[in-house]
């Protein structure tokens, strides 16, 4: 399988070997998965996705702890070359590509090593309680932009639903239009999210 998963990105990018493509060229992607059993929630992650478990009136994240503090600070120093710009310039080019470059870049992707590396947690849970899955980008309501803690994101979400968070999030992002409040890489990041209730 392995084998296989280098050949098709070799193909896909032109090369001879998946190993001689640069790292930050490669295909990658973070995950948080979530399965009701009979021991609890069982979760398994790898990357920056983040999810909360609410019970009763206690909120309880799941997944790595935020980490955008770091790359939110970059972007600051690099703030000087527009970080807006669609055409990226090089300084900024530079910083993302070492950035992907990392050794301990654990995520989705085609070297196997990362699996070795998978985050998991088993949560205890009962009928009714809501786990909300998130991508960084959708975080990003909690994790960079505090627009809300994380009880008052769910409490948010009982009222306005995923879609009222999507555009509250937008609508952040479009106020920052050049960087200033809130110094990023990118104007919008993807954000996906899934609002769920166990059942029984």
């Amino acid at each position: 399988m392995q084998g296989r998963v280098r050949q098709a990105c070799a193909a896909v990018c032109g090369a001879a070997d998946a190993r001689a493509i640069s790292a930050w060229e490669l295909p990658s992607a973070s995950f948080l998965a979530a399965r009701v059993g009979k021991e609890g929630l069982a979760c398994r992650w790898l990357g920056d996705c983040a999810g909360l478990l609410k019970r009763g009136d206690t909120v309880e994240r799941i997944g790595p702890p935020a980490s955008k503090d770091d790359e939110n600070a970059s972007a600051a120093a690099l703030a000087e070359h527009g970080l807006g710009l669609k055409q990226r310039p090089q300084p900024i080019l530079e910083v993302l590509r070492a950035a992907r470059e990392r050794p301990d870049r654990y995520i989705l992707g085609v070297d196997p090593a990362a699996a070795a590396h998978l985050g998991g947690a088993v949560l205890p849970c009962n009928v009714g309680d809501e786990l909300l899955l998130m991508s960084d980008g959708f975080a990003a309501l909690i994790d960079v932009y505090g627009l809300h803690d994380e009880a008052g994101l769910f409490a948010e979400l009982a009222t306005s639903g995923l879609t009222g968070l999507a555009l509250q999030l937008r609508a952040i992002e479009q106020e920052d239009g050049d960087f200033g409040r809130f110094p990023r890489f990118k104007g919008s990041d993807d954000a996906t999210a899934l609002w769920l209730r166990i059942a029984a």
